[in-house]
């Protein structure tokens, strides 16, 4: 899963692309979540992602995701992937 920011028509998008299967989706500010029911995938503050995502991409935005916050949380060390 990777972040994208590009300018396309005027209009600035941010959204992370799949590498399972290519899919893209908007992710404002790059945020991802899940809410309490774990049953939506949102964006930022105000969005949910889409609702249709395979087992494939839920897996490869979940392994992302726990990434992440392990990162985050000083549980591992950053992965290249991510930048760092």
């Amino acid at each position: 899963m990777r972040y994208v920011e590009d300018e396309r028509d005027g209009d600035f998008y941010n959204e992370y692309v799949l590498e399972c299967t290519g899919r893209r989706f908007f992710a404002n500010n790059g945020i991802v979540g899940l809410g309490p029911e774990l049953g939506r995938l949102s964006h930022g503050y105000d969005g949910s992602g889409p609702d249709d995502l395979t087992p494939a991409e839920k897996r490869e935005i979940a392994l992302e995701m726990i990434a992440r916050w392990s990162t985050w949380g000083g549980l591992t060390p950053a992965p290249e992937r991510m930048g760092a």
